[in-house]
């Protein structure tokens, strides 16, 4: 028995990280729409918080907090708006926030998606106007390779 699990134990890596390496505009076309609600974890309703942490998990293979304030404090600085890339949490201020944050993912071309509210759901949204907190990196294999 033993030796079996050895000799699919290279095999069960390799199909781990397929499984969790899903394009972010896969991930963007599956999810946008999704209803928002305030705890929600899942496709019936997704907070901003927990689609950030999906995103995480199914992009880059890395599990991240799950509320926006241990987000913030845990994730890797980005200096400037200026060195943004694809899959970085944007952090904002937000009044209507239980935290008094709100978090999405930049995307690309001032665009960034988001679990935006009730009315709304997930959307992609334009940064043009808007204040950022701050910028983290989800930090990976994948991201240092790159």
């Amino acid at each position: 028995m033993k030796k079996i699990i050895l000799i699919l134990l290279p095999f069960l890596f390799i199909f781990s990280q397929t499984l969790c390496q899903l394009p972010l505009n896969d991930f963007v076309a599956d999810w946008l729409y999704t209803p928002y609600k305030l705890g929600g974890t899942n496709k019936s309703g997704i907070d901003c918080s927990a689609f950030v942490q999906k995103m995480a998990l199914d992009v880059f293979c890395v599990t991240i907090p799950r509320t926006t304030v241990t987000q913030m404090r845990s994730l890797v600085v980005v200096k400037s708006k200026d060195s943004m890339k694809a899959g970085d949490l944007i952090f904002f201020k937000s009044k209507s926030s239980p935290t008094g944050y709100h978090v999405g993912c930049y995307l690309w071309n001032n665009q960034f998606i988001h679990a935006a509210g009730r009315k709304a759901g997930v959307i992609i949204s334009d940064l043009e106007g808007r204040s950022i907190y701050v910028i983290r990196r989800i930090v990976s294999l994948n991201t240092l390779t790159k």
